[in-house]
């Protein structure tokens, strides 16, 4: 990629870079995850041997071979990435989560996370801020966001606008969406 002209010259952007690694992690930490993966490649044709397809459609891939290498394959690509956008922070932890799984959800970045089982986490370079909104469904509204500091000092931040830009903190950063029921 660098060899393209294009590419090198957005790359010296600093809002490109920016973008293009916190979209690179929201593909990891959603698209990419091996759960979801697994979940499509099952719908795609698995069976007793493996997976069926390919280029050469008689061809059976064996199912460890996959599951290894999606189960795997963030510890490979997400350290090249950092590289070559010469990322000097370290992968933390952010966790989002809902009061009340019913009243509304959480886009982070470019991604809308499955917050059903009450909560969602995904790694997150400290080089940059994620970009967390807060939509409310019909007959909710948003109250606040409350923000926790996994280390060190617990202490709540709260915050009411729906949409805010927060950093990614050494040891992780846990971000709760409060909402209410209207009337």
């Amino acid at each position: 990629m660098n060899q393209q002209r294009i590419y090198s010259i957005l790359k010296e952007s600093p809002e490109f870079r920016k973008q293009f690694v916190l979209t690179f992690m929201d593909l990891v930490n959603h698209n990419f995850r091996y759960e979801k993966v697994k979940e499509v490649l099952d719908d795609y044709g698995y069976e007793e041997d493996g997976y069926k397809g390919g280029r050469d459609k008689n061809m059976t891939w064996p199912r460890a071979y996959y599951d290894d290498f999606f189960r795997e394959r963030a510890d490979y690509i997400v350290p090249y990435m950092a590289e070559e956008f010469g990322l000097s922070g370290t992968p933390e932890t952010v966790t989002l989560s809902v009061n009340d799984t019913d009243a509304g959800t959480v886009t982070l970045n470019t991604i809308t996370p499955d917050l059903s089982k009450g909560s969602w986490s995904g790694e997150y370079y400290t080089d940059y801020p994620v970009t967390v909104t807060a939509k409310a469904r019909v007959g909710y509204e948003f109250v606040r966001w409350e923000k926790t500091a996994v280390s060190g000092d617990a202490k709540k931040t709260e915050y009411g606008e729906k949409t805010l830009e927060i950093p990614v903190e050494k040891g992780g950063v846990r971000l709760n969406a409060v909402f209410k029921k209207i009337g």
